[in-house]
């Protein structure tokens, strides 16, 4: 439970920068759609004079780095929730918990596995009827949106080109926008998400401990 703690004492940390610098990213990607819109040019181009350009590219690339951060803090979060439920409650925990580590990593598994491992960790978390449709509804609101921002992300990727056309521009203007605000979103779930989880595994620990002493007494 200390390893958890750890991760999680992070987590809490970092969850709320997440939030904030989702927040400032998708005010500027409203502002470079604005002012595409409005000027018929990539605000980014090269000759242009858009206000915004350098909080645009800085905050674009903080926002990756800190995504970063919380996956690999998400990961260490619940690779060692699922080492402790699957040591002391095999059944409970479907898979292995390393799933939680390349669950992320290979392509199409990172939309399914990462989520079978968190709903391993919400199952063992729940202690009520009420505690546990609610950590589903934010395991939900959570994965959903997360899940739709990275595969958006990729589109954009792949479909980069050297000197776009403006209706390019436009598509994928929208396109990173809206992964900009799916990434919102779901950083806004993960915020309710972890408390909900972390205390329910603590629950659940608690209980397991005067259960121990009483089958040894």
């Amino acid at each position: 439970m200390e390893r958890i703690s750890q991760w999680y004492s992070k987590l809490r940390i970092w969850a709320p920068i997440f939030l904030a610098i989702s927040g400032i990213t998708l005010l500027l990607e409203i502002a470079y759609m604005q002012n595409l819109l409005e000027t018929k040019t990539d605000p980014l181009a090269i000759g242009t004079s858009w206000a915004l350009e350098i909080p645009y590219i800085y905050f674009a690339l903080i926002n990756l780095g800190v995504f970063i951060t919380v996956l690999v803090l998400m990961m260490g979060f619940m690779l060692r929730s699922a080492q402790l439920i699957k040591s002391t409650n095999p059944t409970e925990f479907v898979g292995r918990p390393g799933w939680a580590i390349w669950g992320f990593i290979i392509p199409l598994a990172s939309y399914f596995i990462p989520y079978q491992v968190l709903a391993s960790i919400r199952n063992f978390a729940k202690y009520d009827e009420a505690k546990s449709k609610k950590n589903t509804q934010l395991l939900i609101g959570f994965w959903v949106p997360y899940a739709l921002s990275n595969f958006l992300s990729f589109q954009v990727f792949r479909d980069i080109v050297l000197n776009p056309s403006y209706s390019q521009l436009v598509d994928d203007g929208w396109i990173s926008l809206l992964t900009s605000a799916l990434g919102f979103v779901s950083s806004v779930f993960l915020i309710l998400l972890l408390p909900a989880l972390y205390q329910g595994i603590q629950k659940r620990m608690s209980e397991r401990v005067p259960a121990q002493i009483a089958a040894t007494s």
